[in-house]
């Protein structure tokens, strides 16, 4: 996903989020679709050893929404300054 401007002075909010096996793609168009103006970064990683989605938003977006897409299993919002 390209960059917005210059990311360096705005606040991000990370997420981590696993999917259910082989949902990744259906998982990161659908937040595309919903959130694409507040996404600054979405891709596979992992954090603390758990291995998912980190998405990086200029907004908090709420854990509860991520859920409810139907392949999320967990969504953990990620410390500040770590993606």
């Amino acid at each position: 996903m390209s960059e917005m401007g210059d990311t360096e002075d705005v606040e991000q909010y990370s997420y981590l989020i696993r999917t259910r096996p082989g949902r990744d793609e259906y998982v990161v168009v659908i937040i595309r679709k919903y959130y694409e103006e507040l996404l600054i970064d979405v891709e596979k990683g992992s954090q603390g050893g758990k291995d998912g989605l980190i998405i990086t938003a200029v907004t908090e977006i709420p854990i509860e929404a991520i859920e409810r897409i139907g392949e999320v299993e967990t969504v953990d919002q990620l410390p500040a300054g770590t993606q």
